[in-house]
């Protein structure tokens, strides 16, 4: 019977030769291109693992089965100052807690055009710990002048401990020297930014843990009188932001819904 010679056993050893021999040409041709900040990137990632290594040696730590990095940063499903209960969104914390989402942070502030010196406006929630950490570690080596005003209520999973708040973390690492910037005032979050969708007792907590920090409480009549508020501490601290920076769902950032 007739077959054709790309049929025949030798033919096709012959290609198959040839395939595997362009495969391994391929494969060790790579060229390695360095990012831009790739340095930056690094450092900032290194800066982030610091920083959450040093979090765990806080008093109250504790490690939940959830916390895929064991950072200390991920909190419970439910307490006091919980904004928002809802277990679906444990990823999304889970995510910000790697060390590398810092480089991250510095490649979406690579987009902004942003050069050392620059001051930004910074609104944190405690909702996302991790993202918080990332981002003052991407400023940090970024030489960014960071001004940040805080609210403390926060979702699930997130800095929801009563005793481990996201002040609570700020203030160790400020008072441990491993960051320079810390928020210049806070207020509770959660509905209307002040904590309207929070128990009695959460709201009492925070109160009392803002009056013992010392720090500016932000607690107007509603939220737009919040809003104005934070915006007047914004322009007190600087008339030449060169971004605004929100992480989380705090309502004075992102509305009341």
């Amino acid at each position: 019977m007739f077959k054709p010679q790309i049929q025949k056993t030798k033919i096709l050893l012959i290609i198959a030769f040839i395939n595997v021999m362009l495969v391994l040409i391929v494969a060790n041709s790579k060229t390695y291109i360095k990012q831009p900040n790739f340095d930056i990137r690094v450092e900032a990632a290194n800066l982030m693992s610091e920083l959450i290594n040093s979090v765990k040696q806080m008093d109250g730590i504790f490690i939940e089965d959830l916390d895929y990095y064991n950072s200390g940063l991920i909190g419970r499903l439910n307490s006091h100052i919980t904004s928002k209960v809802d277990s679906a969104i444990i990823d999304s914390k889970i995510i910000t807690t790697h060390s590398h989402f810092a480089a991250f942070i510095v490649y979406l502030l690579e987009d902004l055009d942003l050069n050392p010196g620059d001051d930004i406006a910074i609104a944190m929630s405690g909702s996302f710990p991790g993202a918080n950490i990332a981002l003052l570690s991407a400023c940090s080596k970024f030489n960014l002048n960071p001004v940040v005003i805080s609210s403390l209520g926060s979702s699930s999973f997130g800095a929801n401990r009563e005793n481990l708040t996201w002040i609570d973390f700020e203030k160790y690492l400020y008072d441990e020297g491993l960051i320079v910037n810390k928020s210049i005032a806070v207020s509770i979050g959660g509905r209307e930014d002040l904590g309207d969708n929070l128990s009695d007792a959460g709201i009492e907590l925070l109160e009392q843990k803002i009056f013992e920090s010392k720090i500016k409480f932000i607690n107007e009549e509603d939220l737009f009188k919040n809003i104005d508020k934070k915006w007047k501490l914004y322009n007190n601290k600087s008339r030449n932001y060169k971004a605004f920076i929100n992480i989380g769902g705090g309502a004075s950032s992102l509305g009341d819904g």
